[in-house]
């Protein structure tokens, strides 16, 4: 049997042979057909940028006086259009900004990040779950007004359950919503406390994010994400009962599961501890430690953890923008992306209900949250191309007159830039200068375009160069 199979005369032989070449295409490509599937969303992503997680640019916003002055400010960006003639008006349209830019992502990905992206507006949707959970544990009467808050339609209905549910009957309810042993046990209990509540509500939401699937070669990104999301929560929560005096044995019910750096024994030996410092120094070692140190002085001087929580907000833009260097072909711009953009909302909000209150603009501003680097699209082009790359939206063009190997090394030696364009011709007079800085570098991604004669017929397909540097295999059409 084994020589018919094996003889290239027989039929066997050569469909022996066209399922190995297609196993091995398969197993070449899948990792090509992901980052393809981010080209586009990422660069839309990284060219609308988030603004307002810059100091800079919240300092601007600061500027205006008056609630129509801050809208009039906000609205000469292009991706806002805010609306209301009161605060809470103002709060409702920057959430709904959000909620159009999460569904506007989910649109522009790829169809198997669209559980991810329900999974981020379930996280939006969660406290209406908790408060509603509470009012019915305490016999309140619930109001239906609260179903129209809600974002998905998942979660309207489950609102409209929990409402007309008795209590005894919300676990079976809330498990037929897919909510895990976590949740439904808790809520059995007749002795059930908030804190524990809010706690296996928010295990729920991380449990959604661990399970939830992304694109092949996208996962370990995403649990970094949300280990180091995992971790922020964990020490804000200690940092939080030590500001309120809990009790000990509530610091148990504070744990949300072992992250990045946190695990068990670390978070129980924050908890043993008796003052917020000694919390800081048992963090002396890991990435936390040194924001924390350094807003420690603020802390003692205004006694509010918010000053702490606001320097680990800070870190962990940062964290997942370096998530983003490190994953910037596949889903790190997107989650970096989203990130940013709940708290570039956040800050919006504070902003608004500050100057409507008539804050002094540094009270405000000590409420707000920036860090992270933001990456930038540039273009090093002649003046031709440059016009209509400027049109596209892209402000970072160094426009070349016979300098570019001085125009190039300026762009190179940035930070804060994740793709440049560069002109076919340029690019070929600077030949020997990207090959040695591709070999080097994985970012900024270096992507070669025509100029208004059109494309080179020598030319090298950018995506093609990309791919052979990640999987290491050329694909050849």
């Amino acid at each position: 049997m084994f020589e018919i199979i094996f003889d290239p005369h027989n039929y066997p032989f050569w469909v022996l042979v066209i399922s190995v070449i297609a196993g091995a295409v398969l197993i070449i490509s899948r990792p090509f057909s992901t980052y393809l599937k981010f080209v586009y969303p990422n660069a839309k992503f990284e060219a609308m940028g988030n603004p307002f997680v810059s100091e800079n640019e919240l300092s601007r916003m600061l500027d205006g006086k008056s609630l129509s002055g801050f809208k009039e400010l906000l609205n000469t960006s292009k991706d806002y259009n805010i609306n209301g003639e009161n605060t809470y008006d103002v709060q409702q349209s920057l959430d709904d900004v959000f909620i159009q830019t999460v569904e506007m992502m989910q649109k522009d990905s790829s169809k198997k990040m669209k559980d991810f992206y329900d999974v981020y507006l379930e996280k939006i949707d969660i406290h209406l779950i908790k408060n509603e959970l509470k009012n019915r544990l305490e016999g309140k009467k619930s109001d239906e007004t609260v179903i129209n808050q809600a974002v998905l339609v998942n979660t309207k209905k489950l609102l409209q359950k929990i409402m007309e549910t008795e209590k005894e009957d919300l676990p079976e309810i809330l498990k037929s919503y897919g909510f895990g042993e976590e949740v439904t046990h808790v809520l059995s209990d007749k002795n059930v406390d908030f804190l524990t509540i809010d706690n296996v509500m928010d295990i729920h939401i991380i449990n959604r994010f661990k399970r939830v699937k992304v694109p092949y070669k996208c996962e370990q990104a995403k649990q970094k994400f949300v280990k180091n999301m995992i971790d922020i929560r964990n020490i804000k929560n200690i940092l939080r009962a030590k500001q309120l005096d809990y009790a000990k044995e509530s610091y148990e019910k504070l744990f949300l599961g072992v992250g990045q750096e946190i695990a068990s024994w670390k978070f129980k030996e924050m908890a043993d501890v008796d003052e917020i410092s000694q919390v800081i120094s048992s963090l002396e070692g890991t990435s936390y430690y040194g924001v924390l140190k350094d807003a420690i002085e603020r802390y003692n001087k205004e006694g509010s953890v918010q000053v702490l929580e606001n320097a680990l907000d800070g870190l962990f833009l940062k964290l997942v923008a370096d998530i983003s260097t490190q994953n910037y072909v596949s889903i790190g711009p997107t989650i970096r992306f989203i990130v940013s953009k709940e708290f570039e909302i956040r800050n919006l909000k504070i902003i608004a209900k500050g100057i409507g209150e008539n804050l002094p603009s540094e009270m405000i501003k000590s409420y707000l949250t920036w860090g992270g680097k933001l990456m930038k699209l540039a273009a090093l082009c002649d003046k031709d191309t440059a016009v209509g790359l400027r049109l596209a939206g892209i402000q970072e063009i160094y426009v070349s007159e016979g300098d570019e190997v001085k125009l190039w090394n300026q762009i190179s030696e940035r930070d804060d830039i994740g793709i440049v364009f560069i002109n076919e011709k340029i690019a070929e007079d600077l030949d020997k200068d990207l090959k040695e800085y591709r070999l080097r570098n994985n970012v900024p991604i270096i992507i070669e375009i025509p100029d208004k004669k059109g494309r080179r017929k020598d030319h090298v397909d950018f995506v093609s160069h990309l791919i052979k540097k990640a999987v290491g295999v050329e694909i050849n059409k």
